[in-house]
């Protein structure tokens, strides 16, 4: 337990860097499709490039270090798993979380197909999911 408050602001900073760069991402992605419709070719392969940089460097490995560190924080603390319902709801909302973080992926491989209004979407669906989570851990609520 000496350590377990490193890792939980390992964790938390884990989280933090992984929603900021999938936010910044469908941003960034919405931005490139806008620019497929007007055929700014040197610039959209820039932004490729960066996009998949910023998944694969940024926002993936942010993903594993917070998976791995809340991994060993729950093994630290297993009273964690007996607090009640909310951590397993919180699981299953992380999963969502984990589901859309991939999504992103299908965005990046399938821009020319995507709709606009999808970028939108996934932004709003990780921000009220991302808000539950929190919530959850917080308030530790049932």
């Amino acid at each position: 337990m000496h350590y377990y408050e490193f890792i939980k602001a390992f964790h938390l900073i884990s989280i933090i860097i992984w929603f900021s760069s999938s936010i910044y991402l469908l941003k960034t992605l919405f931005f490139h499709k806008s620019l497929l419709e007007i055929k700014e070719l040197q610039i959209i392969k820039k932004l490729k490039q960066k996009e998949i940089f910023i998944y694969r460097y940024v926002s993936s490995l942010s993903f594993v270090f917070a998976v791995i560190s809340g991994i060993v924080l729950i093994v630290q603390n297993s009273a964690l798993l007996q607090s009640g319902y909310w951590i397993y709801t919180k699981f299953f909302f992380i999963s969502l979380l984990a589901i859309a973080h991939h999504y992103i992926r299908v965005f990046i491989d399938e821009l020319f197909s995507t709709k606009l209004k999808y970028f939108e979407y996934l932004i709003l669906f990780i921000m009220i999911v991302l808000s539950i989570v929190i919530f959850l851990s917080i308030t530790k609520l049932f």
